[in-house]
């Protein structure tokens, strides 16, 4: 004998076309306040910024391929970073403990280069981010990895130049 299994039958009534209208147009518009698909949306002013960034442990051979007006970016995500306006090699010193005094001294790392690499690019500035280019939200003291043309290096945001603080 066959039990007698009831089907349920679910009817598409207006209410639920009301309220699923409803659900959509709430979620374009969370999305058309929150978020840049739309546009700058957060007030942010277009703009130029300067920053420095620290490379460290760099061969010596990598630090003569790094010339101003390389276009660099990053090498994890591959946003535009900006264009290289200065570069400043100088030697990759380490602290270590001297055995024979107990002092702490700096001594040169040998076959290591420290380069302080100037960029410029342009960007997004709100009240609590700056935004480079096409969406690398730059803050000191981050780290961060770049790559350029024959050359990658690692290292952090030193400074941050905003366009009025040069005016």
């Amino acid at each position: 004998m066959e039990k007698n299994n009831p089907k349920s039958k679910w009817r598409l009534s207006i209410f639920d076309i009301v309220i699923i209208t409803l659900v959509i147009v709430a979620g374009i518009a969370v999305l058309f306040f929150n978020t840049d698909i739309f546009g700058n949306k957060d007030g942010g002013e277009d703009t130029k910024v300067k920053y420095t960034i620290e490379l460290t442990n760099l061969l010596e051979n990598s630090t003569q391929m790094i010339k101003v007006d390389d276009e660099v970016m990053d090498a994890s995500k591959k946003f535009r970073l900006g264009t290289i306006v200065d570069v400043q090699i100088s030697d990759t010193l380490v602290t270590v403990k001297d055995l024979t005094t107990g002092n702490y001294v700096q001594k040169v790392l040998p076959n290591n280069k420290t380069a302080l690499v100037t960029i410029e690019a342009p960007a997004t500035e709100t009240d609590s981010t700056i935004t480079v280019d096409n969406g690398y939200v730059l803050r000191g003291g981050n780290g961060i990895t770049i790559v350029g043309p024959g050359y990658t290096g690692g290292g952090f945001v030193l400074y941050i130049e905003r366009s009025d603080d040069a005016e």
